[in-house]
């Protein structure tokens, strides 16, 4: 009796920390709006940069969250990863570097076929620019927000995934317009010689000497792992995406659905992403069984699921009728959060489930969940969550 009172105790306190996640990052997304709304005139004009912000974002989040339920894995697992400094940390910088360079010529080629429009080169430089540009600052945040969070008796896999997304949305903006603008006004050689200093900066950085030591070996794992699903996840995004433009008429004549929905995605995908980061992390503990059929432990994830979806959802059905009220909209919250609702119980249904599948099979063929598991349980669930309103009563 008294190691179930404490268990429960435990997961108390462990959802009481991703519900604090929680609502630093959808407040966060706030000022991300409101980003949005401050630059709107600007970026009317600058196509290339608005068809490159949602799936930017989603190659951040993605990547870095990736990163972060690594390194909280390895710390569980008691490795010794040393300062920002040390070969382990300049291994994985180069390693996500090349990772994100990949990703930004795939990101590049998916958006001058979509839109014909804009001009590929412009789009393979925008894309490499801003990532290599946020990359500088976002690589070293992460491994210091992880051991910052580890080193104060916290989990960081309860607390990361939110508060590296919200990261990767404040970052996207900024990092597009200025080296969209830097093509614009002045042309493509300070573009190139800006492309060139930043491509030189994450090399010194990823520079490391002939040492074996300070860690384990990283580079093939996340640059095939995580590269690859990467890829699938990005396609993911650019269906959700092409779901949602067919079915927006539909989705506009909810207005308040529709101002919910990008943190319904928001408060979707962090779930997805913390039930994905502590499955990893048990599995490679060696106290989460590698099997398909449920565990005692996949309950628990339900139930922190269920809590989790409850609590952020009704945030986001708020602030969906607070921005519709703002816009003058006829919206009513008694109509708005029962729908409101309803789709983040299926995201909490769905997110647990979709987590152990991948982890478990992942796991089974020998490949780390770290590597693999964020990305594509992000991008399923925005794609779950982008149906369910496109396809709402």
């Amino acid at each position: 009796m008294r190691h179930a009172v404490k268990t429960l105790v435990g997961e108390l306190r462990r959802t009481g920390q991703s519900m604090a996640s929680l609502t630093l990052s959808l407040g966060g997304e706030y000022f991300y709006s409101l980003m949005l709304l401050a630059t709107r005139d600007l970026l009317s004009g600058l196509p290339l940069v608005t068809s490159l912000i949602p799936v930017m974002a989603s190659v951040r989040g993605g990547v870095y969250s990736s990163i972060g339920s690594r390194v909280s894995t390895l710390l569980h697992l008691g490795y010794e990863l040393g300062g920002l400094g040390g070969d382990f940390a300049r291994r994985l910088h180069r390693s996500v570097y090349l990772v994100l360079l990949l990703l930004g010529v795939y990101v590049a080629l998916l958006t001058g076929l979509l839109h014909p429009d804009i001009s590929l080169p412009q789009a393979i430089y925008a894309a490499l620019a801003s990532l290599s540009l946020a990359h500088l600052a976002m690589f070293p945040l992460v491994l210091l927000m992880a051991r910052v969070v580890f080193s104060r008796g916290l989990n960081p896999d309860n607390i990361m995934a939110p508060l590296i997304t919200l990261l990767g949305d404040l970052w996207t903006v900024p990092t597009l317009l200025l080296v969209v603008l830097v093509l614009a006004r002045w042309g493509w050689v300070p573009a190139i010689l800006l492309m060139a200093v930043l491509l030189s900066l994450n090399l010194a950085a990823a520079a490391i000497g002939l040492s074996k030591k300070g860690g384990p070996r990283v580079e093939r794992q996340v640059v095939g792992q995580l590269g690859a699903s990467m890829l699938v996840a990005i396609a993911m995004e650019v269906l959700a995406g092409l779901l949602l433009s067919l079915g927006f008429h539909r989705l506009a004549s909810h207005p308040g659905l529709l101002a919910s929905l990008p943190i319904m995605m928001q408060a979707g995908g962090a779930i997805a992403s913390i039930s994905g980061s502590r499955i990893s992390t048990f599995l490679h503990l060696g106290s989460y069984p590698p099997r398909l059929l449920p565990t005692p432990m996949l309950v628990v994830e339900y139930a922190r699921g269920l809590v989790l979806a409850a609590y952020s959802y009704a945030l986001a059905a708020l602030v969906g009728w607070a921005g519709s009220r703002t816009m003058g909209l006829q919206v009513t919250l008694t109509g708005l959060l029962p729908q409101v609702l309803a789709i983040g119980m299926a995201v909490a249904l769905a997110a647990p489930l979709a987590a152990h599948v991948v982890g478990v099979l992942v796991f089974r063929r020998g490949w780390d969940p770290d590597n693999i598991s964020i990305p594509l349980l992000t991008s399923l669930v925005d794609l779950l969550v982008i149906a369910l309103a496109v396809g709402m009563d």
